[in-house]
């Protein structure tokens, strides 16, 4: 089933048909046909895009199957006459990636349903914007592990102006976000934006490198780098859980202010928050610093053909996405430096706080413990290697 490309996109649809569900089910009843509303209006004109560049590639294929699209694919690409029928999937491949990438949220055009989700708990909030985007991925590794051994080009093209506007979208509204949920969704999205330029550089290198691809190629590449931008989401996760571990009866924890001296406060709760910070701000060795540490290599790495001479230079389009990646993962250790600031040397706002509800803050340690386990197997593994 999972070779049936319309069985992926339905699949693929009932995750986010639930997942929007469970949002709805957190909302205030009073504000319910607004969400609602809001949400249709969001994701139906993207839903037709995805459905349409799908419906697209199987008129043309006449087949749902991904290796039959495969064997299509590289059929015609060699073919003098038949550049209108690759004109059309290499359509239908656009607009099925396109909406895949905008459907999942990895770029936040919906970012107004934010102020409807202020009663939801952190971690549901943050839960529901993970699951998309993890399906959204999953969705198109697995269609670029077919297609891509024909167009590697334009999956490389899509994935890199993806990860450029993701990017670049989401460092602007980091930077006026206030909201602690708004800015654990910046930074999640952030991440995935970091991924979808790894996946341009891997497509670019697998196309270039590659003197027998299979079209298990990139789906294998991707294995490789996949555990770090899990982990670095299972990080995200372990402050949502915190952040609901923190919160009073009565009183939700919104801004980072109201975290004002935990580390004196609680200081087993600030000691989490602050190895949580530090992972996500960049710290060496961990598993979001690894995950952008491999990008920019990645990027790096790519060269173009010197006009002047046999020498090959840097290419300029990845330089300037691996600056726009650098500058996004400065701005993300700008702001979660900061939260650590108020953290450790602020005053705390309140003494004798209630007691941190028990389960949330289990779901926490869990969290931290596995992403620390995860990046220290890593380090032996590369000191035994």
């Amino acid at each position: 089933m999972l070779n049936d490309l319309l069985f992926l996109a339905l699949g693929f649809e009932l995750i986010l048909l639930c997942n929007s569900g469970l949002t709805l089910a957190q909302i205030p009843q009073l504000n319910r046909p607004l969400a609602a509303q809001l949400m249709l209006k969001s994701s139906l004109p993207l839903t037709l895009i995805l459905l349409s560049g799908i419906l697209l590639l199987i008129a043309v294929v006449d087949s749902t199957r991904l290796t039959d699209i495969h064997s299509y694919l590289n059929t015609i690409s060699p073919r003098p006459g038949a550049s209108g029928n690759h004109s059309l999937s290499a359509l239908g491949i656009l607009l099925t990636l396109l909406g895949c990438v905008f459907r999942m949220g990895a770029i936040p055009i919906h970012f107004q349903q934010q102020a409807l989700r202020t009663e939801i708990p952190c971690w549901i909030s943050t839960t529901t914007l993970l699951i998309p985007l993890t399906a959204g991925l999953s969705f198109l590794i697995l269609i670029g592990s077919q297609i891509g051994v024909v167009e590697s080009a334009l999956l490389e093209q899509i994935f890199y102006y993806c990860a450029l506007i993701t990017l670049t979208v989401s460092s602007g509204l980091l930077l006026v976000e206030k909201q602690l949920r708004g800015l654990f969704d910046l930074l999640l999205i952030q991440t995935t934006g970091v991924f979808l330029a790894l996946l341009s550089a891997v497509c670019w290198r697998w196309r270039h490198a590659s003197e027998n691809p299979e079209s298990g190629s990139i789906l294998q590449a991707i294995q490789e780098y996949a555990p770090e931008l899990l982990f670095s989401y299972l990080t995200l996760a372990g402050l949502a859980f915190l952040i609901d571990a923190l919160a009073q009866q009565g009183t939700k924890i919104r801004t980072p202010e109201q975290l004002r001296g935990l580390f004196a406060d609680q200081r087993l709760a600030g000691i989490a928050a602050v190895l949580l910070l530090l992972t996500l701000a960049g710290f060496p060795a961990l598993a979001v610093f690894r995950l952008k540490w491999q990008t920019l290599i990645l990027l790096l790495e790519i060269h173009q053909p010197s006009m002047t001479g046999t020498m090959a230079t840097l290419h300029a389009g990845y330089l300037g996405l691996a600056v726009v990646v650098a500058i996004s993962s400065a701005l993300t250790a700008f702001v979660c430096i900061r939260i650590l600031i108020q953290v450790c040397l602020a005053q705390p706002l309140t003494r004798h706080r209630q007691r941190s509800h028990r389960g949330m803050l289990i779901a926490c340690y869990c969290c931290l413990i596995g992403s620390l386990i995860f990046s220290v197997k890593v380090m032996l593994n590369i000191q035994g290697g």
